[in-house]
């Protein structure tokens, strides 16, 4: 007797491929869970679940819903200037480690709109590389208001959380006051443009490239791009609709006074983070006197802009080439953080 592969929280069909794999994520109510040879029965699943719920209630733990799912907070990991963002748990038979992007104004409700029609729109992208770079860029749980004893409904964001990225930019700013090891930036702006050539291939621009916004891990040397509030269609050519006050010397002079986000937009913000993160002034591109002739020569070029029909592979390209020149062939150079596991 066939029987239908349904998610057991909330009763959605999965597809049949499913079946083969070694975990499955609803795309409805955004449950990952093992896939095994045994039936579980989703009223099991919601009888363990309403009991899990129950045991985190008595035990103090402050928690929320989002999209009729509960959430034990753990900590706040950052303050952005319209958001708070919290590390949380969903409370599951499973649980699983969640980030929670709550809006402090309801006012702003249209920036985190924004998020999630990029987001969602990103999550189901075929453009090349998708099964590769579609986890460089935040993946969307779900969205909805965030319901608790505290509050009345704050609009949030539910996002998964991957293991090791949780340091910014800005965090490696404030470590290395006197700038990085030109090195780790080839890496960090190579990752960082591997993740805008699928975006763009899949029709975005991100439009708020800023050091809060991108994740790195120091030892795989990971980037994540965060932050996706302002993303704008390639194909509206708009402005951004807000820019992030605190790094206005990062965005492009046309960006500044109203013009579209664009390619460009988002390939010279991201040089002139790379430029910050040597010690350098972001908006001329000038970089202390010992970066490498030939990495601090291209930074000045991109940062400076305009940058033609250059595009983020083409980019990536020179930056591997310049890296090249300047430091030799490719190798991984340990890059360390105060205070960060290495292991």
């Amino acid at each position: 007797m066939l029987r239908k592969l349904v998610c057991p929280q909330c009763g959605a069909p999965l597809p049949a491929v499913a079946a083969m794999a070694r975990d499955a994520q609803c795309a409805y109510c955004g449950l990952s869970f093992a896939v095994g040879p045994d039936i579980v029965y989703a009223s099991d699943f919601r009888a363990n679940r309403e009991g899990a719920e129950r045991e985190a209630a008595l035990g103090g733990d402050r928690l929320v819903r989002v999209g009729g799912v509960t959430y034990r907070l753990e900590g706040r990991l950052a303050r952005g200037e319209s958001s708070d963002v919290f590390l949380a748990e969903r409370i599951t038979p499973v649980p699983e480690r969640v980030v929670i992007k709550v809006l402090r104004a309801s006012g702003d409700a249209d920036l985190l709109a924004r998020e999630e029609q990029a987001l969602l729109s990103l999550q189901a992208s075929r453009a090349q590389g998708s099964e590769r770079l579609s986890s460089r860029v935040a993946q969307p749980v779900a969205f909805g208001p965030l319901e608790d004893d505290r509050s009345a409904g704050s609009p949030a964001a539910v996002l998964r959380y991957v293991s090791g990225f949780f340091l910014t930019l800005a965090d490696v700013r404030q470590a290395y006051p006197g700038g990085i090891d030109p090195r780790a930036a080839a890496w960090i702006w190579r990752r960082i443009l591997e993740a805008l050539a699928w975006v763009h291939a899949s029709g975005w621009a991100h439009a708020a490239i800023v050091p809060p916004h991108l994740l790195v891990h120091p030892r795989d040397h990971g980037v994540m791009l965060v932050g996706w509030s302002c993303a704008v269609k390639l194909s509206s050519a708009e402005p951004p609709p807000a820019l992030v006050a605190a790094h206005l010397a990062i965005y492009p002079e046309d960006v500044r006074q109203g013009g579209a986000a664009s390619v460009a937009t988002d390939l010279v913000m991201a040089a002139r983070c790379v430029v910050q993160l040597l010690g350098g002034d972001a908006e001329s591109g000038r970089v202390p006197s010992l970066t490498p002739a030939p990495f601090a020569g291209l930074l000045r070029e991109v940062a400076a802009a305009p940058l033609g029909s250059r595009d983020a592979w083409t980019l990536h390209r020179q930056v591997g080439e310049a890296a090249r020149e300047a430091f030799g062939p490719p190798a991984y150079h340990p890059f360390a953080m105060p205070g960060w596991p290495e292991a």
